[in-house]
């Protein structure tokens, strides 16, 4: 069930939400109108029935937007595993990972509507670039394509990273 509306002869009503709704998309805050007066009929005395007007009662689904948490998520790569890359050394991450991978999962409360799709925001690329990530003493360019950025420098590739729909992230040193 997904909700319940009960009507009694006395005129109370209630409405239970049992599950959640699908609400337009877009808008973020996307509340949902269910007019249900014209399914309440009334009947006096002798019998005469009407059926309220349909916009006499107006239930308001107040829609259940995802939130950003507080969690904090990390991941090490390590720079002895790119080509001319030394291993050992001060603070040295064991097996020279360049690759760091798991789920942004937490990153975001999903609330009723789950599940939730993941992305690359819209503005991946002005955020990466106001970082200020230099390789080789060049500025890193960044290219999005699909699910996936990379950057760039000096003519060659220096990172990508990959967030799937499901929710998983992989960055590539």
């Amino acid at each position: 069930p997904v909700f319940t509306f009960q009507v009694t002869a006395a005129g109370t009503y209630t409405f239970t939400l049992l599950d959640q709704l699908d609400h337009a998309a877009g808008a973020d805050e996307n509340d949902l109108l269910i007019s249900l007066g014209g399914v309440i009929t009334a009947t006096d005395a002798d019998g005469d029935t009407v059926t309220a007007a349909a916009g006499g009662l107006v239930i308001t689904v107040d829609d259940d937007t995802p939130t950003a948490s507080l969690t904090l998520l990390t991941g090490t790569v390590d720079e002895d595993g790119v080509p001319g890359g030394i291993a050992g050394g001060i603070g040295d991450v064991a097996g020279a990972a360049i690759v760091a991978s798991g789920s942004v999962a937490t990153l975001v409360n999903s609330g009723a509507d789950a599940p939730l799709a993941y992305a690359l925001s819209l503005t991946a690329i002005a955020t990466l670039t106001a970082l200020n990530l230099t390789s080789g003493g060049a500025a890193l360019s960044y290219v999005l394509a699909g699910d996936t950025v990379t950057a760039s420098a000096n003519g060659g590739p220096v990172f990508t990273f990959q967030v799937t729909a499901a929710g998983t992230y992989t960055f590539t040193l």
